[in-house]
Formats: C-alpha cells, sequence, structure tokens
C-alpha cells in the first residue's frame, strides 16, 4: 500500500459494509464526503450519497443498471468487469439470489464485453498451494448437528506447510457447504492480526443475522466476519453461536 499522493475529493465505496472492512485502504478514504455502492443489510448509514438495495444479486449488477440508465458507453473491459462481478456474486447462476435482472443485466453485458474465460478463470482455476491446502481442510474439518453444521480452521501453519496466503482460500467454504447433509458451513483463517471467518448456508438458515453480534454481516445465506483472538478462541465463538441456528 502507497499513501495517497493528493488528497482526493471525494470517494466511493463499492460492495462493502461496515467500513472498517476497508482496512488498510480506508488512508484513501480519510476526511473525504463519500457515496456508498451496496447491496448487503446496512449496518451503517454514512455516506453522503447511498444506493443500497439489498434486493439486488450482486453490486456489480447496480452498477450496470445506474450506468446503462445515464447512457454510459459499455467497453469491452467495462462490461468484462461488471460481468465477472455479476457472475461470482451468484455463483455463475447457481446460488438463490440468482433473479430475472441479474439474468437480463447479464445478457446485455454479453453484448458489449469478451467472457472467454471468466468463469473458467474464476471457478476452474486453482494454483497448487490451493489446492494443497483445501485438501488440508477437507481432511481436519469437523461435522456436527448430525451433518448438518460443518466447519473448518486453517491456521498459520497450515498456509506456511502449503505455500499459500488468504486469498488462495477463495470459495473453501462452498466445499464444505456442497457436502449433502451440510445446511451451515463456516472457515476460520488465521493471519497475523485477526481470525477472518467466511459462513454459508442453505435455504431459511440466516446466518448473516447470526454473526452480526460479532460485527460481522453479509447476506442470508452467506455472511462473514473477524475476530481480533487466539484462532482457538474465535473458533469456539463462532461454532457455538453457529451451531445454535441447527437445534
Amino acid at each position: 500500500r502507497t499513501e495517497p499522493s493528493a488528497p482526493g475529493d471525494f470517494a466511493v465505496v463499492l460492495d462493502l459494509d461496515p467500513l472498517e472492512r476497508l482496512g488498510d485502504a480506508a488512508v484513501y478514504f480519510r476526511d473525504l464526503p463519500y457515496a456508498v455502492i451496496d447491496h448487503h443489510i446496512p449496518q451503517e448509514m454514512g455516506g453522503e450519497i447511498r444506493l443500497v438495495d439489498t434486493d439486488a444479486a450482486a453490486t456489480a449488477l447496480i452498477l450496470t443498471l445506474v450506468l446503462h440508465e445515464a447512457g454510459e458507453r459499455f467497453t469491452p473491459d467495462l462490461a468484462t468487469c461488471l460481468y465477472t462481478g455479476i457472475v461470482t456474486d451468484t455463483g455463475s447462476f447457481r446460488f438463490r439470489n440468482t433473479s430475472p435482472e441479474a439474468l437480463s443485466g447479464a445478457s446485455y453485458l454479453l453484448e458489449c464485453g469478451d467472457f472467454v474465460g471468466v468463469s473458467e478463470n474464476v471457478f476452474q482455476s486453482r494454483q497448487l498451494a490451493s489446492a494443497r491446502l483445501l485438501g488440508r481442510l477437507l481432511e481436519t474439518m469437523q461435522l456436527e448437528r448430525e451433518g448438518r453444521f460443518a466447519w473448518g480452521a486453517i491456521s498459520q501453519d497450515d498456509f506456511a506447510w502449503a505455500g499459500a496466503k488468504d486469498e488462495d482460500t477463495e470459495g473453501f467454504v462452498n466445499e464444505l457447504l456442497s457436502i449433502d447433509t451440510v445446511q451451515v458451513a463456516a472457515i476460520l483463517r488465521e493471519n497475523d492480526e485477526k481470525v477472518r471467518c467466511s459462513i454459508r448456508s442453505r435455504g431459511v438458515v440466516d446466518v448473516a443475522e447470526a454473526v452480526r453480534v460479532f460485527g460481522g454481516g453479509g447476506h442470508r445465506n452467506a455472511a462473514g466476519c473477524s475476530f481480533p483472538l487466539p484462532l482457538g478462541e474465535a473458533a469456539a465463538l463462532l461454532t457455538g453461536r453457529l451451531a445454535e441456528l441447527l437445534p
């Protein structure tokens, strides 16, 4: 990260709530008026301009509709980026949030962009270190509540063993949720400063509401939170809370 070379006039925050999740990027937003464009259930109500639609499948879909209404020219690069955002947030149009608007927006973008390899690069490509780490997670995962709750923890030692980084865990939690009996899945990842958690669920199980007590949030079936605690303590808190969802 580098410090901004000059102060800005206005900032835009996309697909993010609460703002504390800006992390190292917060320096770029310091003391600036800002707009929020998002589809998460709000935890904060900041921003001089707020464009929040919790029914939208993706923030990229909101941007597509706004830019289209504004008469923006969709270059191939712009269309490809927006299409990628819709594809990832809908799980390649597999998740429950896949709406007619998401499909029609993606259809419009397909007319403007170059999408060869998007799904392959996002969903069908994994570094060797990531594959090794996933193998360890699957080997050590825990099943509780008669197989309806699956969770796993990835320690700093695990990352070092696999030669992997936190970004290499993308999609891991969905591998746990893919087990046919599982209704709630979670992974915890340990780094130098905190433990980051990704949680997924099926059907009416609201994991976003469950983790708000920890300062987390997201959507009913996809949420996240973090803990400034050792991995074992964080795991005990999170798994205890999530297990309550499945009596």
